[in-house]
């Protein structure tokens, strides 16, 4: 946080703090004392609060944002795939965009993770759409070993959705 927010969050919390002193004390004359520590000393540990709580969200979102991660960074590490299955074009440099298909090693690169071909139990797409909303495909890996199955969001197209299914049954 800047000098200059510093200051103007401060203000506002004297402002504050100045004016639930008054209310308070203005309704309650009999409790002068009470009355006037709640309304300097609330205003003030929220305005203390509330800033530290924000600064905590914010370096939790940055936490959570990890390395930007592509195909080519991908294609650098495994080797130059088989075959590169397209599943979104908008997203078609990064790693859930695209299923990348190593032979030479019974291989799946999903979502930027390795996937033996063998843990491949079933390949299959469907509609994740719900009541009032556009079709939305996505293609299911069902896995054996009791794993969860894996979702390839792959958009609006029921053609483009059959496509890549067949695609990913063609290689495995």
């Amino acid at each position: 946080m800047n000098k200059n927010r510093k200051w103007i969050w401060l203000a506002a919390i004297v402002l504050v703090a100045v004016l639930t002193a008054v209310l308070v004390y203005g309704i309650r004359t009999d409790q002068k004392f009470l009355s006037l520590l709640a309304g300097i000393v609330i205003p003030m540990v929220l305005g203390w609060m509330i800033p530290k709580w924000k600064d905590s969200e914010v370096t939790v979102a940055r936490e959570k944002v990890q390395p930007q991660q592509t195909v080519d960074n991908l294609i650098a590490r495994y080797g130059e795939p088989s075959n590169v299955i397209l599943l979104n074009a908008a997203k078609g440099n990064d790693p859930d965009g695209v299923v990348l298909v190593y032979d030479d090693r019974n291989l799946l690169i999903v979502n930027g993770k390795e996937l033996k071909k063998s843990k491949i139990a079933d390949v299959t797409f469907n509609n994740a759409a719900i009541a009032y909303t556009p079709n939305d495909y996505q293609v299911l890996l069902t896995l054996r070993d009791k794993q969860p199955s894996i979702h390839l969001y792959v958009g609006y197209d029921l053609e483009l959705a059959r496509e890549i299914t067949e695609e990913i049954r063609n290689s495995l």
